[in-house]
Formats: structure tokens, sequence, C-alpha cells
């Protein structure tokens, strides 16, 4: 807000020098006496063109008849344009919605301005009063200005007032006839500099010639000329012998440039960095070579070569056309020629006057425009000549319809050759045609004639051109020619063609041998026409791309055939063979054949090359070395380069061989023969050791020839020796050459070869991000010439958001083209952007679901010259066709921003990963800063995880669910919680060799053995940074302190890797024997670690460090007893941390008499001690007969031996076989693992889940329905029989537990009791009452009589 108001402020006190910079923004029409400004009509008095001033009383308006109104202005003289503005007439209706704007330096020669291209058509107003203003993205030179509307308010009429901005501009022009030439000395002979500037203007109508010429003796050139009308820069700073890298720089700009249009050109140069500019086009790139001055002798050249001396340049042709304002280093050349200075050479007559032809050209722009010129009928020859240039396939050229009903001629355009038609009554049409390739937007000339019996036709006068025919022919001239199309309706034109209009430009029409005066057909005394420009040609190309045999798709060619990778065939069910990639997706590289070799779980990608064979070197030297370039088949280096670059992981092995012949010389000096990696960077360290410390491998664990040094061939002795290893750093491959320099000795020698490049897995896919609060990353600005494709995947519970937005200008002009993708609602996505045709969006809206619902979605979008689209995850594309005429130009000035819109405006808060401009990957992670609001991955699965990933997995987002990463983990399964581990027969061991761990560790820094990576948090173990991390056999809470830890790697390596400083072991195991070693580390010196178990069974950790060893009592009670126990040591410098099975964690310090450094590890032993030399006694002792029992879950640092031996695919390769050695029967068992919970597998990896609301259909029809009805009514049915029986059975039956009968309350109190039943117990009687009362009866009396009004009623007993 604060930008904006100073902005308005800026602009309220610049008065009329408005927002302009470089004070050349002076309002230029308002000064103007009423006779500069003119129209083609005018409306009435108060509407004349002298109205047509910015903020003025009234406007201009033509009269309403007007076919072609425009608005013209005379500067009087030549300015330089930097901006128009626009308004409608005041206090009317009558505004211009779009227009056109046409300069030129003459009235009948006029040049269309486009914008950023061939996009001619400017937006204008939307009312009457307010003032829309264009900044023009090069500035222009010209004294007429002209306005064609071509679009207004369909409520008033064309309504214009007018406002031009700029300054006055002096132009000193030279004109070249193709034999002359100049010369500029400079002022102190030869120059050398680090920066220039070479800057002018030319317009031509040949294609080819010299423009401007210099160089040195020394190699050190610039050239810039014109071939095929294209304009080429050469340039060169000087080349070496001993420099791998040549010199010289090839640019090329423009397409048809000898339009007889000023074309504005500029070089800038600082260093090796330079721009290359044409009509505001800029490209900007780095010379080759490795110097950065530029040294120039004597002169310059200007179109042409002056004196006959100069042999360095091969011919070219001199230059004809004009030349304007020829800057150098700030002076004005062609002004000192004009002036004739002392310092300028003439050759030939130069003119001071621009001297080119006016041919009158029309542009032909509409959909159905035509030109009509009378004829004169009833001729007995029909000839007719003109010029024509386009970029269109087809289109009607000519049409005219002989006299005497006889018939008509025709000639069309058809896929870029001339069609002749000649159909006559009641005779077989003929047909043939001329020319090839007649579209490439030159002008090309063409002649016909045709007279009884004969017709011929010629292209461009060429010889072997002209086409004659022969055939019966009856030739009567008609009254009237069409060129360019056909009126409607046809039968009152006579045009009865029914080819597409043609699209171009026309000049030179001769009709009959006579030049049509199209002076008098632009005032209508003469033909007719319509949808026509005179004066003017500004032809667009209208393409179409055929992208057959160029590896994409679509409308620009511009979308991806092939895959990105061969792991992408993998997940699509291919198998191993030759596949075709496409590493950069839509970038600029093109795709290429490799070999896929296609696993279970991977997929490697194998790029061969051409020195897979021993290379012989010999007779060279560190000042002329043996470069051994390496071309890799089907691919160039940049191609192989982006390769490595999308891989996760890429290996390479190189091999030298020597006699008598050096390698790395020493530590600290230059190396005598070295390889070149990924963009030509030099690289001194050799397979298998590390980046930036210039050692072989045999220089890692000492174990070279000569110890004092650190490769085998710098022993420097006269037999072979070799140097070998695998290259595994990422961002240093491919290999791309190798350069040999000590084999010029007698008796030298040397040998080398590289094996293929071999890489897996996708490190972009996954490149994520989360935004926590209103946070934006800042990336280099869009730079995509014509065409764009943007792809990321999002994730957000937020209702909107912008996920990116690049905008071009600065902030306070007053139109920005800018694109910009966002979420507008929760359920639409928005693809944003103007690229000069005025505010334009793609919408994709959900009805179904919400875009915020938290899971990951993928979002596409594309803009190019034919379209624009849109599409979210499978829905279907949204489309916008591009308006003709559009040029899209998407070359940006200002930062990208990610995250949200400019000035931090509407934050996007959630998760993005995977975003892709034109197939370049952004560095999401790599940007994110948690002091910002960003942190890399995204928290939102692994923040929670439903069953956290166990024992150091690393827990990565996928699309809808999460997995865990067991690669450097001792474990596998779903949540690494499942154990590998083997059952040791008696004298069974196993070593692992750590030599070739370090030998296959690729590290960036050496330096880094001893301390943390700067930019990591301390307190790390692989796996413990993820969220939700569960510590293998930890207690609960269990976390370590603040300490650098072992066994970290570098961003981006997946190998082992080995710290000194500190271990990391944790393994479980069960056993009933002792006594035994479970683990032991030896190293070269005397150095160790171990972990054995005593005779008495209990468990003890020893280590030597330095001289002073150092015992611990791990456990007091034996662990002998079969069930398994688990063992955590983490050792940072003096401190140990232990834990044993589930007890809490200790802490142990070392005395400072020890050292804090395991020094130059060995290998790492397994059941039994097999080490040779000499072992520490008490390790012998308990060494004997070996470990017998279970061992899992084995890691020390990021080693799983176990998890290697029995999960490496078979056959094992020669350096795991040599690294892994297995004694004595072992067999997979996890009997060591520890009590585990049993967990479900989630839903997302579960195949047979189907979720609650999974549909379920029938299609069974009425069948279904009416067996449904039968089987409920039996069910019914048989309920209510049962319910019916149960009423039925219990209405006469009873169940007391009372000696009172049941309805005793009805008897006669004279009546008797009835007898209880025989078995029946009866109950005691009553407590005396006062009243006498009834004598129970005996129990030996029968039954008595019943009443005969009451139904039976027995009473049952009570044991019933």
């Amino acid at each position: 807000m604060h930008l904006r108001l100073f902005c308005i402020l800026l602009a309220t006190v610049s008065g009329a020098q408005g927002w302009g910079y470089y004070g050349c923004d002076e309002e230029l029409v308002g000064p103007l006496y009423w006779r500069s400004l003119g129209a083609s009509s005018y409306y009435g008095l108060l509407t004349a063109p002298r109205f047509a001033r910015l903020h003025g009383i009234s406007g201009w308006s033509p009269q309403i008849k007007d076919p072609n109104p425009w608005l013209q202005i005379d500067l009087m003289t030549k300015h330089r344009i930097r901006a128009v503005a626009t308004q409608g007439s005041y206090n009317s209706w009558d505004w211009v919605t779009r227009y056109m704007l046409l300069y030129g330096d003459r009235v009948d020669s006029w040049t269309p301005f486009y914008q950023r291209g061939h996009n001619a058509t400017f937006f204008g107003n939307v009312n009457e009063s307010a003032v829309v203003r264009h900044d023009l993205h090069f500035h222009f030179t010209a004294r007429y200005i002209r306005i064609v509307p071509l679009a207004w308010n369909p409520r008033g009429k064309i309504g214009l007032r007018l406002g031009l901005y700029g300054c006055p501009y002096k132009s000193d022009v030279l004109y070249f006839d193709g034999d002359d030439a100049i010369s500029y000395r400079f002022p102190r002979g030869a120059s050398r500099s680090l920066w220039d500037v070479f800057a002018f203007s030319f317009k031509t109508e040949e294609k080819d010639g010299l423009l401007l010429h210099t160089e040195s003796a020394q190699g050190d050139y610039v050239t810039l000329e014109l071939q095929g009308a294209q304009l080429l820069l050469h340039m060169s700073l000087g080349s070496s012998p001993t420099q791998p890298r040549p010199g010289h720089t090839t640019m090329t700009a423009g397409g048809v440039l000898n339009d007889q249009h000023w074309h504005y050109v500029r070089v800038d140069r600082f260093g090796r960095d330079a721009n290359f500019t044409l009509d505001g086009y800029v490209q900007r790139f780095v010379l080759n070579g490795d110097f950065e001055r530029l040294n120039l002798d004597n002169e310059i050249f200007i179109g042409g070569l002056v004196g006959a001396s100069h042999k360095n340049l091969g011919y070219r042709h001199n230059f004809r056309g004009c030349i304007e304002n020829v800057i150098f280093n700030r002076v004005n050349i062609a002004d000192l020629a004009v002036r004739r200075h002392s310092r300028i050479t003439f050759e030939g007559k130069v003119a001071f006057r621009c001297l080119d032809p006016v041919p009158h050209p029309i542009n032909f722009g509409g959909p159905h425009n035509f030109v009509q010129v009378p004829g004169f009928p009833r001729r007995g020859r029909l000839a007719v000549s003109f010029r024509f240039r386009t970029w269109d396939l087809t289109g009607l050229l000519l049409f005219s319809s002989l006299g005497d009903g006889l018939g008509h001629v025709e000639l069309m355009l058809s896929e870029g050759q001339v069609n002749v038609s000649i159909a006559q009554m009641g005779r077989k049409k003929l047909q043939f045609a001329a020319g090839y390739r007649l579209n490439d937007g030159f002008w090309h000339e063409v002649n016909f004639a045709a007279q009884e019996n004969h017709a011929v036709i010629s292209i461009d006068d060429v010889e072997g051109s002209e086409v004659r025919v022969s055939y019966p022919l009856l030739i009567r001239t008609g009254t009237s020619y069409f060129f360019g199309g056909c009126p409607k309706p046809a039968s009152q034109w006579g045009c009865h063609s029914n080819q597409t209009a043609f699209h171009g430009c026309m000049e030179l029409l001769k009709v009959d041998g006579q030049l049509v005066n199209l002076t008098l057909v632009e005032f209508r005394r003469l033909g007719h026409f319509a949808e026509v420009l005179f004066d003017t040609c500004g032809i667009t190309d209208s393409f179409i791309c055929y992208c057959e045999l160029t590896g994409y798709k679509g409308e620009t060619c511009h979308q991806p055939l092939y895959k990105e990778s061969c792991e992408a065939y993998r997940l699509s069910g291919k198998t191993s063979g030759n596949f075709t990639i496409d590493p950069d997706g839509s970038g600029p590289l093109k795709p290429f054949v490799v070999y896929c070799d296609i696993r279970e779980n991977r997929a490697w990608t194998v790029v061969r090359h051409d020195r897979l064979w021993t290379t012989r070197v010999t007779g060279s030297s560190m000042e002329r070395p043996f470069l051994g370039a390496v071309q890799y088949w089907n691919a160039s280096w940049e191609e192989v380069s982006a390769l490595a670059n999308a891989s996760q992981h890429c290996e390479q092995w190189i091999e030298f061989s020597c006699y008598n012949s050096r390698l790395l010389n020493t530590a600290g000096g230059y190396p005598y023969s070295f390889w070149i990696g990924r963009n030509e960077e030099q690289h001194f360290y050799w397979g298998g050791s590390q980046p930036g410390i210039q050692r072989c491998a045999c220089g890692l664990d000492r174990s070279c020839v000569d110890p004092a040094l650190h490769c085998n061939c710098d022993a420097d002795q006269p037999q072979w020796r070799t140097d070998k290893g695998l290259l595994t750093f990422v961002d240093h491959l491919p290999v791309t050459q190798l350069v040999v320099g000590d084999t010029n000795r007698s008796n030298s020698e040397a040998q080398f070869f590289l094996r293929p490049l071999r890489c897996y897995g996708d490190r972009n896919s996954w490149n994520t991000i989360s935004f926590h609060t209103g946070a934006t990353l800042r990336f280099p600005p869009v730079r995509a010439n014509h065409s764009l494709d943007i792809s990321f995947y999002f994730r957000t519970s937020a209702p909107s958001g912008v996920f990116l937005e690049n905008i071009a200008g600065p902030y306070c002009q007053w139109r920005r083209p800018y694109l910009r993708v966002e979420l507008n609602t929760s359920r639409d996505v928005v693809f944003a952007f103007d690229v000069g045709n005025g505010d334009e969006n793609l919408t994709v809206r959900s009805d179904d679901f919400e875009f915020n619902d938290d899971e990951w979605h993928l979002v596409r979008a594309e803009i190019n010259v034919k379209q624009a689209r849109l599409r979210v995850d499978h829905r279907p594309w949204v489309l916008r066709p591009m308006p003709p005429q559009t040029y899209i130009w998407l070359e940006y000035d200002q930062p990208l921003y990610v995250g949200s819109a400019e000035l931090k405006r509407r934050p996007f808060v959630g998760c993005l990963r995977a975003m892709r401009l034109n197939g370049a990957t952004l560095n999401l992670e790599g940007r994110a800063n948690a002091s910002e609001g960003t942190s890399p991955n995204c928290t939102g699965r692994c923040t929670h995880p439903r069953f956290p990933c166990s024992h150091g997995g690393r827990c990565v987002e996928r699309y809808s669910y999460y997995t865990c990463d067991c690669e450097l983990t001792a474990f596998e399964g779903p949540y690494c919680n499942h154990d590998i581990g083997g059952f040791f027969e008696p004298g069974t061991w196993m070593r692992y060799n750590l030599q070739s761990a370090l030998r296959s560790a690729a590290q960036e820094f050496s330096h880094m053995l001893s301390r943390p990576v700067p930019g990591y948090e301390p307190g790390y173990v692989p796996g413990y940074d993820t969220p939700g991390y569960v510590p293998g056999h930890h207690g609960p809470g269990y976390r370590l302190p603040d300490y650098p830890r072992p066994g970290r790697p570098v961003p981006g390596y997946r190998g082992p890797v080995y710290n000194v400083t500190g271990e990391e072991v944790s393994f479980s195991f069960s056993t009933s024997s002792a006594p035994a070693v479970l683990l032991y580390v030896s190293s070269f010196v005397q150095d160790y670690m171990a972990v054995l178990i005593k005779e008495d069974g209990t468990l003890q950790l020893r280590y030597q460090l330095g001289t002073s060893p150092y015992m611990y009592q791990l456990t007091t009670r034996p662990v002998t007893d079969g069930q398994p126990h688990s063992v955590n040591i983490t050792r940072v410098y003096r401190t140990l941390f232990i834990q044993v099975d589930y007890f809490p964690l200790t802490e142990q310090k070392f005395s400072l008499l020890v050292d804090s450094q395991l020094d130059s590890p060995k290998a790492l032993y397994l059941g039994r001690v097999m080490e040779t030399g000499i072992i520490d006694p008490e390790i012998q002792r308990y060494n004997t007969p070996g470990f017998s029992g279970c061992l899992s879950g084995v890691r020390f640092n990021n080693v799983a031996p176990l998890k290697t031996h029995f999960r490496t695919p078979r056959p094992v390769t020669a350096e795991l076989a040599e690294a892994l050695r297995v004694q004595g029967e072992l067999s997979e068992s996890n009997c060591g693992a520890m009590p585990r919970l049993v967990s479900e597998v989630p839903p997302e990896l579960d195949p047979w889940y189907l979720p609650p609301d999974f549909p379920y259909y029938h299609d069974d029809g009425w069948v279904a329905i009416l067996l449904g009805f039968l089987v409920a009514f039996l069910l019914l049915g048989l309920v209510g029989m049962l319910v019916l029986f149960y009423l039925q059975n219990h209405r006469y039956k009873g169940s007391y537990h009372t000696n009172e009968p049941k309805g005793s309350h009805d008897y006669q109190p004279g009546s008797k009791p009835p007898l209880p039943t025989a078995g029946s117990v009866q109950a005691p009687a009553p407590p005396p009452a006062p009243a006498p009362a009834p004598t129970p009866a005996p129990a030996a009396l029968g039954p008595a009589p019943r009443d005969q009004n009451l139904p039976q009623i027995l009473e049952e007993s009570r044991s019933e």
C-alpha cells in the first residue's frame, strides 16, 4: 500500500514528465499545432482531429460510413516513443476498446508496432474519462504515428483522445548500396576492454549482408551480419591451446528482417556475460572460453570490409540498406561519418540519407479481405504479376473470370506452392503448380501469362523455376481481378472461388502489363477493397506445428511424449529393455534412448558411451595434456546431466592404470590427471574417494603402495599400478572428459576406462515444502519465451491462497503482464494471466468435493500462442483458445513468488511439492527456512502418523498416504518393524569390511568426519529428525542430548558413512551359551570395540581408544536365558549412552586420558572374531568356541550387515562379495527380536480394503426384488406364528411360587382348599390368631369336590 501511494505521489509531482525515467517521457501531442493532427475523416466540426488531445473538451470521431478510419499525428521531427495513452470522447458514450499502432518516417510507409512480438492489438478504454496508458516494451523512433481503431463501444461510436510520450531523437543515417563501407579507427590504437556496447538500427530488403565487424590478431572478434534475413552475432574473447574450451560463440535473433522496417540492435557485454537485443527481445548468454577482456586492433568496420588486407573473416556480402546511429562504447560513429571525421575511412559513396524504395504494400489481415481492381476486357492474352509474402500454407492469391463466359483463372497458395487452375466450359480443367516452400515469410515474385493454347508461370525469376504448359485454351480477359480473396455474395461480385482468404502482404500489382495505382485504390477512386491496410506490411505467423519425429505433442509440440526415467516405465509395468526418456520433460533438451535395467524394487537407467574400452595414453604432459572426451550414445552432455540431476542416486566406475605415470601428484598441488564432470567443472578426487580431498580410494584407508602418498600411481614405479572405484556424488556426474598429463617420459604410459553411467530414483518428485504462516519464496523470474507449462502438487486445509505468481515491470507501472495460479475458493483453482490481451483466467471448479480436504491434488497449467489450459487431478482440461495475432512473450524481470502473491498478499498455507516450470524443478526444500514460516517436507501425515516409522525409519509423504523408508535401518516392513536376523550355529561368523563402506561413501567435504554438517541441527540419528520417530528398542521418551551424532549422511547421499568420533550400535540377540563375542569392530591400528558375553552369562562392553582400554559391565544378571535381549550403544566423543532391554538409559564418561576417536576402522565381526594380527587376550578368551544363537536388527552407524546379506539380490557384485563374508551355517531368523506390537495394515496399503461407503450395485433386476419380498414375507409369517403359539401356550398355565392358589379370592369362605400333589412341601401353618381358625384337612384325605363355576387350576410344585 505504501509503495502504491509513493507511485501516485511520484506521478503527481512529476508533472509533464509523467511516470518515466531517463528524462524521455514528455507528452508530445499537446504542444503540437492543429495542422499536425489529421484523420481519414471526422464526424462533425467539434469532433475534428484537432480535438484529439488528452483531457480535451471533445475528441475525434470519424464518419459513421468510414470503412477504414484512422487518426494520424505528425511530430514534425523524428522522436523516440516510449508510451501511448488513450481516452474516450469527453462526456459521451464514444470510446475505442481496441486499436492498432502504426509508425513510420513517411506517410506512405508504415510499420505496425508489435507487443512482445506479433501481437499488434492494443487494449483501449472501458469508459470515456479514464486514461489507459501502455508503456512499450521497446522504444521506437518515428515522425508519423497512426492509430487505427479496431473495436469501440457498441452503445456509441468511435471516440478518441490520444497522448504520446517520448523525447526528440537525433538521427544520423548512413546508406550503403552493397559496394560501400566505412571504418572507424580507435583513438588509442588497439582497444582492450572489460565491457562493451554495440548499438544501431538498420532496415533493408536484402537477406544477406555484413553489418559490423572488428577483430584482433589474437583471435578476438565481434561480427554482426544478416544471413537468410536472420541476424547473427559471432563473438570470441580469444582461445588458448592449453584451455579445454573454445572461445567462439554464435547467437541468432529475428526471422524476416528484410522487411524494410527499422530494427534496433544492441549488444552489451561485461566480462563473459552478454545481452543480445533485437527490437526489445533480449537474449542473455555467457560467452565461451576462459577470458574476460576483448582485445581489438585499430578499427571497426560498418557495412562491409575496407581494404583487402583483412583476411581473417571469410567472404561476406556487403550490406545494402540504411544504418542509423551506430554506437560503440559511447561513440556515435554515424555522427562522425556525417561530419567526415578524420578517424572515419570511406570506401565507395556512402549517402547520408535513406534512399530506400517505396513499394506501397498491402496488408491482408481479415477473414474476408480482398482487393478488386478493373482490367482490360476481351484481350487475347492475360498477364498478371505481383509480389507476396506470408506464413500461411493456403490462401487465394488471384481470381479472374474470363470474358464471354469462357470460364475463370485461379491462382492459389497450397502447401507452399502456387497452384494454377484454368477452367473452361466443356473442357477438362487445367491444373499445374510452381515453386516450393513459398510460405517462408520472404518476398516472392509471381509472373503469370496465358494465351491461346499456352500458359506460363515463373517464381522469383529464378532460372529453372518457369513452368510452361501447352493445352487447348481459349483466352478472353475479363473485367475484374480479385487479389487476396473473394467478396460475398459471389453472385453479385462474380468471384466464385471456394478457397480461403489470403493472409499476408502483396505489392507491385500488375494487370495486363499495367502497374496498379494503389493510392487511387486506397482513396476508393479505383476498384474496391475490404479489411486491408495500405502502405504497411505486418504479417503474423498463423502456424501449425507438425510434431512427428520430435518426441513431443500438443499445439506447439511442447508436451513430452516419453516418460522422464526408467522408474516411470517400471511403474507402468514394463520390463528391461531400451526405452526413450526425456529427463527434463517439456524443457529444451531432446529425448534420448537408454537401457532400462528394471528390477522388482527399482529401475536402473544405464547410459553407455564410447570410452567403455581401455584408452591408452602416451606422450602427454601438463603443458600439452591428453583430453579424452566422453561421448554418450544418443545424448549430449547436457541431456545426460539432466538425467543425473533428476535422479536419487547415480554412480560411475572409473579406473586408471599407470606405468611410470603419476596421477594426483601431491595433496596440495595441481594434479597431473583429473576428470571433468557436469558444467565442465574439474574434479581432483578419484573413484572410491570423497569430493574435495584430492585422494584415491587407497588414500582413505592408508593402503596405497607408498603410505606417504594418496594414490597407487603416485608412487611412480616402473610397474603397472591401478587406482579405481565408484564416483557416486550425483551433483558432479556424469564424467564428460578425462585429462591425462604425465606420460611423456621414457617408458611412461597410462590407461583408463569408464563404465556406463547408472542412475535410479527421482529426487524431484518429493521435493516438498510446508508453509505455516504468510511466507513466500523468491525464485529467478520466468524466462520461457513462447510456451510455458507448470505442474505441482498441493495439499491444504485453508480456503484460499496463491500458489505462485510472476509479474513484469516496475510496481508503479499502470498495466503489468503477469501470470498466477491460485486457490481462489475451496472449490476453485484459477490460472490467471495477462500477456497483452488483458486479464484472462481459467477456472477448474469442483462440485463434488472441496480442494482444501488436506489431500494431495495435482495442478497442471499451460500457455502458448495457440491456447491456454488448466487441469486439476484427473478432471477434464479447461481450454481457452488465444485470440488471433497473439504472440506470447513470457519474459519477466521480477522474481517468481511461490507461496503468495507479490508483497506477500493472499498467502498460501499448506504443502507444495514437485513444482516444475518447463521441466525444471524448483528446489523448494532448499529454500525452506523455519524462521520465515517454512519447513522441508510436508508436516501432514508424518506429523502424527497412525503407525510411526520404527527404528529410525524415515517417514515419506505420498499422494494420499505415507510410507516408511527403511533403507538406512536394519529392519524392513511397512513401518520398519520387521526384524532381519540370522541363527548362528557354533563356529559361524560374519565379517563386514568397513573399508568398502568408506570407499563407497561420497561426502561433500572431508572435514565432516570430525564435526557435523553445517546447517543441520545437532542430535541427529538417521530417522530421529522424522516426526513421529519411535527409537528401536529404547524406552519410552528416549532421546539423546544435543550432541553431534555419528553416521550423518550428506543431504542427497544414501550410502554408508562413518564417523571416527562416535558410533551408533544397536542389535538384538538370544542365546543359551557362554562365553561368546557378539559384535567386534577392528581397526588398522590397536583400536577396537567389542560387545561380549562372559563366562557367568553377563554382558560386557570393551573399548580400546588409543592406549587406554575401557570396560563397562552392561548387565549384572545373566543374559543366557534363551530370551530376546536388545542393546543400544551410542558414543559421542568421550560420552557413552547405553540402554539394555527396557532398563533406564545410562550415561558414562571416558577419562580424559582416553582418545576420542576410533581410528581407521577395518571390519565388523558378528559371532566370532577371525582377525589377523594382534588381538586383545581378553577377546581371545571369549572367542572360542563362538557365538551360538540368534542375532537380529544389527546396525553399526548406518551399516546393516545382516540386512545386506539376506536382502541383496543374487548374484552379488564383486564389491559386495569383497566386503561381506560368511563362514559356516547362517540361516535367516527373527528369533532375537523383541516382542513388538501387532499393527494393522493401513487402508492405503491394503489391496483388499473397501471403504465404508464403497458402492455395491446388484445386477439381478426384478428377480432380486421379488425374492426379497418373498423372503421377507416368510420371515414375518414365521415370527407371527411363533407369537401366536406363545400366547396360546401360556394362556391356561401359571407359574406361582406361593401356596395360595390362584384365584382364591373367588372361593367361598366355607370351601376347602385342594390337596397338594404328591411330593409337594406343605408350607408351615400361620401363627395363631385371636379368632379361631379353620382346622387344616389331613394329608390322607382325597381331593375335595371342585366348584362347578371355576376353571381347573393346578399349582406347580417348588421342585418343578
